[in-house]
């Protein structure tokens, strides 16, 4: 099955305008009126992968806030507990923060395609409300897991 045919599904199921891929293979959806989601097809020689990417922020030019805001994403990707098993990464440009996962075309479906948007979206506003209140100074951990599904000994 192609992206093209999956984002066809997908916009079906969820009563989305359709979702088309433009010469470069990318397609870009708006939640809420602030969150842009961009979906990016990627081929490399044995498979095809979709790479779907949340932009959560901008990173401060004020040397201080821009070390407290790195440090807060490299503390946010260990072990992807506070991602979700996503990415927090600087994008290419060096100012754009984004959220990110990619999954082989090959597993994906209208259905897991939506429950991947729905995961990568939640976390993508909780990391925008964070980066928010490290901009007022408010401090803000990474989620630690809940104690509730911890192993008792």
């Amino acid at each position: 099955m192609t992206l093209q045919a999956v984002l066809d599904d997908f916009s079906t199921r969820w009563g989305f305008p359709p979702l088309r891929l433009d010469e470069t293979r990318r397609c870009q959806l708006l939640v809420d009126d602030k969150l842009p989601l961009f979906f990016f097809e990627q081929e490399s020689d044995d498979e095809t992968t979709l790479m779907l990417m949340a932009s959560i922020g901008i990173l401060s030019r004020e040397p201080a806030r821009r070390l407290q805001t790195l440090e807060l994403l490299a503390q946010g990707n260990y072990a992807g507990i506070a991602t979700g098993g996503q990415t927090l990464a600087l994008s290419p440009d060096g100012r754009q923060l984004v959220l990110f996962g990619k999954r082989p075309l090959s597993q994906l479906s209208a259905g897991a395609l939506g429950a991947w948007l729905e995961q990568l979206t939640g976390q993508a506003l909780e990391w925008q409300a964070r980066l928010a209140m490290q901009e007022q100074q408010i401090p803000a951990e990474p989620p630690a897991p809940a104690q509730r599904d911890a192993v008792r000994i």
